[in-house]
Formats: C-alpha cells, structure tokens, sequence
C-alpha cells in the first residue's frame, strides 16, 4: 500500500473516531426509513430498495466497530452498539417475514420477541372490536409446512368449491403469520376486467388497509363462460389488529369490467380474522 492511501487510511479512521455518532444515526435513518416502506405497504420495489442499502450499509458498521475497537474507544464502542441494536433488530424481523432464510428469520424472530415493545406496541383494533353475538362467521383455512429432503414445503387445506354453494366461492387461507391471508376465488360467467377485495370490519364498518387492499389483491381476469377459478392463492394483509386478536371482518369481491369501466360487487363473507403485526 502506498503512503498516499495508509495516509487517507489513517485520516478517515481517525474522522470515525472522532464522528463515532454519524455511522449509527446514518443505521437508524435507514432502518427507519426501511420500516415505513414495509408498515406502510409501499410498492414492492420500494420494499426492496431500502432492504438493499439498509443491507450494504452493514460492512460500514463492521469497519466502524473495528476502527473502535482497535483504538481501544470502549464508550463509543458500546454507545454505537446501543444505538444500533434496536433497528438492526426491528429491520431483521421485517427482512424475515419477507422471506429471507430460515435460519436468518428464527434468530430476527427470537431478537423481535425482546425488542417487540419497542418497535411495535400493540394497536388494540382487535380488542376494541369483539366480535359481534350470535354472528355467523366463516375461519380461515390452514396451511401446513414442514421440511421435506432438506427442503420446505408447504400444503394447503383444500375446500371442496360447489357451483351451486355461493359460501364455497370465495376461500381463504391463512399464510405465513397472523393477519397475512391468501385467497381464491370461483365465479360464474364473467366479463372480462379486474377482480380484486374491499374488507370492513363488520360492527362499526371500518375499511381494513384501505390504501392497499385494492391495489394488493387485485387480479386480472378474461372474460368466462362458465363456472370458473379466477384467483388462485393470491396474497394480501390485514394491518388493523395484532395477533390473537380476532374480530368480524366482511370481505368483498368486486369486479372492474375492462369495457365500461364499471364496478360491482359479486359477493361477500364474514371471516374470523386477526391483523399483522408488523
């Protein structure tokens, strides 16, 4: 190495000593700016820009603890460690839930079982709509997983979808965790548009994720004939609410014709359901 570049070396680790703070506000802006993409439903490419550099600012932190370290500055050391700790937690589990390894995700999971109340207290949606009395009401299905020759798979509990029962039409499972569904849909003969949910919290008639369901859950349909499966396993999140915490939730079906630019609703049902905690 040249002196030139130990000299530029030597002044920018002695700029992290003296600036230890930058580094760890710099970590939290972006963590902070990762978690609203995620809790607020942005695009997914939005989603995944900010995951992306929130990931590449990682080796900074380690340079910055070593530069630390070997100048012995044990308070800064600790002070950055700190200041560090939480949204590099509140950031992992958010990474986990968007599918990052399993091994990854059990340890973002376990460190969000301490930090919990810090990144995300309870909104209490759930327990300030109890489901209504004698309400009749549908459960979402299950799915099971389980590893399999090394590798994850996962089945679904399959309905049997009658022509002639309109409550067979729409079926929803639960996914991944509480609050996170996915559904199907089968319908007669249709035009061709855009099918996609509205859902409302049954007793006081609350849009649920009102500026992403439609957006979230909507799919493209030709135009049928006949009977019909137009949606298959279609994501979508419920925010209102934490886990545990069930209410009445009236989900809808509508539909867009490509032609008139019109909507109708087709059907809807009442699920049991819970919000995500995000």
């Amino acid at each position: 190495m040249s002196e030139e570049n130990h000299s530029l070396l030597h002044r920018f680790a002695q700029w992290l000593r003296r600036r230890w703070w930058v580094v760890p506000i710099l970590f939290v802006l972006q963590s902070v700016a990762v978690f609203l993409a995620i809790r607020c439903g942005a695009v997914r490419w939005m989603q995944a820009l900010t995951a992306v550099v929130w990931l590449l600012f990682v080796p900074v932190l380690l340079i910055h603890m070593i530069v630390l370290v070997r100048g012995r500055h044990w308070k800064k050391l600790i002070g950055s460690f700190v200041m560090e700790l939480i949204p590099a937690g509140m950031v992992g589990v958010f990474l986990a839930i968007k599918g990052v390894k399993l091994t990854w995700r059990v340890f973002a999971m376990f460190l969000a079982s301490i930090l919990w109340p810090v990144v995300d207290p309870s909104d209490g949606f759930g327990k300030e709509h109890p489901m209504p009395e004698g309400l009749e009401y549908s459960i979402p299905l299950d799915r099971y997983s389980e590893v399999v020759d090394g590798e994850w798979m996962t089945y679904y509990e399959e309905p049997v979808v009658d022509s002639t029962d309109t409550a067979s039409w729409l079926q929803i499972w639960n996914d991944s965790e509480g609050g996170r569904y996915l559904y199907d849909f089968s319908f007669p003969a249709l035009p061709a548009g855009t099918l996609f949910l509205k859902c409302y919290e049954v007793g006081d008639n609350i849009p649920l994720s009102e500026n992403v369901m439609c957006r979230n859950t909507s799919v493209s349909c030709s135009a049928t004939e006949s009977f019909t499966k137009l949606v298959e396993k279609r994501e979508f999140v419920v925010y209102e609410g934490d886990w545990g915490d069930y209410y009445a939730v009236r989900v809808e079906v509508w539909h867009k014709d490509s032609a008139t630019r019109k909507e109708h609703k087709l059907m809807e049902k009442v699920y049991r359901m819970e919000g995500w905690m995000r």
